[in-house]
């Protein structure tokens, strides 16, 4: 994964798909290192035949795995994009892609409303009981701003991810 985002001028891949995770709540390690580990632990219990791996380091390793799907996804898309814009300090090496640069838009629940927010303001964008049309407008306004949309389930699981 390092080497395809590398060749997509992404330096850091493993640091910048953290960097993402991170702001979205998901994981406070390093991802490189969780991906390691949930290798290591795959490994363990394909192969030692005593292994027993606990309910919440499958549960852990889904947040992690989502993270990495996640940062990948939506690094590699910023990159398509530019490249589908003829973006020519990019094309040239002069901007690479940074998960600095991209903003995320997330719809969460808050009891008996959902609530769409915009990284780094505390107040909701929209605010509605039903989820679908805010979703569909949410959609909308991530496209055009070219926002990363994180929609979080009711009990915080990411539910969807979209970027652009």
């Amino acid at each position: 994964m390092r080497d395809i985002l590398k060749s997509f001028l992404i330096t850091d891949p493993w640091g910048q798909m953290t960097q993402l995770a991170s702001r979205l709540g998901l994981v406070a390690l390093p991802l490189n290192e969780t991906f390691k580990g949930a290798a290591l632990r795959r490994h363990r219990a394909a192969h030692v035949a005593h292994a027993d791996t606990p309910q919440t380091d499958l549960a852990q390793y889904v947040k992690e795995a989502l993270a990495i799907a996640i940062g990948f996804d939506t690094l590699l898309s910023r990159s398509l994009g530019c490249i589908r814009t003829h973006d020519q300090n990019y094309l040239a090496g002069r901007t690479p892609i940074s998960s600095t640069s991209i903003k995320i838009r997330s719809i969460r629940n808050a009891g008996a409303v959902w609530k769409e927010f915009i990284e780094g303001r505390r107040k909701a964008v929209k605010v509605e009981t039903d989820l679908s049309p805010l979703l569909t407008a949410a959609r909308t306004r991530a496209i055009s701003a070219n926002d990363l949309l994180v929609q979080f389930g009711k009990r915080g699981e990411v539910v969807l991810w979209e970027c652009n």
